[in-house]
């Protein structure tokens, strides 16, 4: 689940007063890729997407997300990563594998784990301020139950919801690029 904040400082004092401990904020760069760019809708209707993520300037982690259902607000994927130890060799097996670049998402990330959730706050190039909140859950679990239960834990701890946003960093990107 995401939401767009006002305030970075402010969720990060709130979760900072639950607990939560939070190490050094991250650098990310993340590329996507995807076979089908042409329009928003065709791009959208793919269903796998290819990111490279580059955190620190140094560490490179490759993820594949299987969603055929990208559209829907729940953001349930399969998802698996690898580290990788080069980046340009990676996006040349994508270019053979007949995958396309997309786009590229800048952010700087403070990370933390509260219960069993893991909680993001994000200040995205670009876009603005985010929290995320995830839940790692095995197939066959009720998502419509997890966004309820990750719904509570906010609630809980006095996250505003009113900013809830149900696309990816990648989407909203696309959509302030004017991509349609």
């Amino acid at each position: 689940m995401k939401l767009r904040i006002k305030d970075i400082e402010q969720a990060l004092s709130i979760l900072r007063t639950a607990g939560c401990v939070f190490g050094d904020p991250l650098s990310q760069v993340d590329v996507v890729y995807a076979k089908d760019k042409s329009s928003m809708k065709s791009f959208l209707a793919n269903d796998l997407f290819l990111r490279i993520r580059v955190n620190n300037g140094n560490e490179i982690i490759f993820t594949l997300k299987y969603d055929n259902n990208r559209h829907n607000v729940d953001f349930t994927k399969i998802e698996h990563e690898v580290t990788v130890s080069s980046q340009d060799e990676m996006e040349a097996m994508l270019a053979l594998l007949g995958f396309e670049r997309i786009v590229e998402v800048r952010k700087t990330r403070w990370k933390t784990m509260y219960n069993d959730y893991e909680i993001c706050v994000d200040e995205v190039e670009e876009l603005g301020s985010f929290l995320e909140i995830e839940k790692l859950v095995a197939p066959g679990v009720d998502a419509a139950e997890v966004q309820e239960e990750l719904v509570a834990v906010l609630t809980s701890l006095g996250i505003d919801l009113s900013g809830r946003v149900n696309r990816g960093y990648d989407i909203l990107k696309l959509e302030h690029e004017g991509f349609a």
